[in-house]
């Protein structure tokens, strides 16, 4: 099965946390779940110091993933890194490697020194680096209109979804099983025949298909946003999310 890169475009703009997606079977990579609290944590640390930091995400083949390839790898990555540093699983079969204090050019070459001492160095020549916060130039493009134009990305995706009003923090009625036409980190726009009223709040739960990343067993996992409905039409309902501590993202700088 071919990666689905519309879904990997799409996790970018994401922390998504969920404790039962880890690897229990390697102490020195942070689980999913510990992996996402430290970047959420560092991004409100670069917000407020200004200070970039890198992530590395690494897709590895089948073979890694096994115990002892997936130890030898691990500690050979260590062993190139700052105590400071820190690796764990940004996905199913995804390692993400996250570098302190590190801009594009300072993760290029740390990548460089890992790749000089592991036993396949190729693991790395199609790794991702991404920057928070995103500090590259886009032409004559203003900040304000390249935030917007990262948050309001949005992805032709058919992920399953539910939707429930919710009043306060109260969920009010039976969830609603849906689909997406598409989505980004500040809406979404979902097919229901069900008519919903303009400003109505909604939580919403969408199924991320982590296999068709790579492919494992189990792999599905939920994002859960709160948002409000600002238009709906024949065919379904535009929602925009705004529980925005989970709907930021890190600009991708390599393809």
């Amino acid at each position: 099965m071919k990666p689905n890169k519309k879904l990997l475009r799409f996790l970018k703009q994401f922390f998504i946390q969920r404790p039962e997606l880890h690897h229990p079977d390697d102490s020195s990579l942070l689980s999913t779940q510990e992996f996402y609290r430290l970047l959420d944590k560092e991004r409100f640390r670069a917000d407020r110091l200004g200070n970039p930091f890198s992530l590395v995400v690494i897709q590895l083949p089948k073979e890694f993933q096994k115990p002892a390839k997936l130890r030898s790898l691990a500690s050979q990555i260590h062993s190139k890194t700052r105590m400071i540093d820190e690796l764990g699983w940004f996905a199913p079969g995804t390692l993400g490697l996250y570098l302190f204090n590190t801009p594009l050019s300072g993760a290029q070459t740390m990548i460089e020194r890992i790749q000089s001492c592991i036993d396949a160095p190729e693991l790395f020549d199609d790794a991702q680096i991404m920057v928070y916060p995103d500090t590259q130039p886009r032409g004559d493009e203003s900040d304000d209109e390249a935030s917007n134009r990262r948050r309001q990305e949005r992805i032709d995706l058919d992920l399953v979804a539910t939707i429930q009003p919710v009043a306060g923090h109260k969920q009010e009625e039976t969830p609603i099983l849906t689909r997406t036409r598409d989505i980004s980190a500040s809406g979404a726009y979902l097919l229901t025949d069900m008519p919903l009223p303009p400003d109505m709040q909604l939580e919403l739960e969408v199924l991320l298909p982590f296999e068709e990343l790579t492919p494992m067993e189990g792999s599905d996992i939920a994002l859960k946003a709160i948002g409000r409905v600002v238009r709906s039409d024949d065919n379904g309902v535009a929602v925009q999310f705004h529980n925005s501590q989970d709907l930021k993202r890190f600009q991708s700088l390599t393809n």
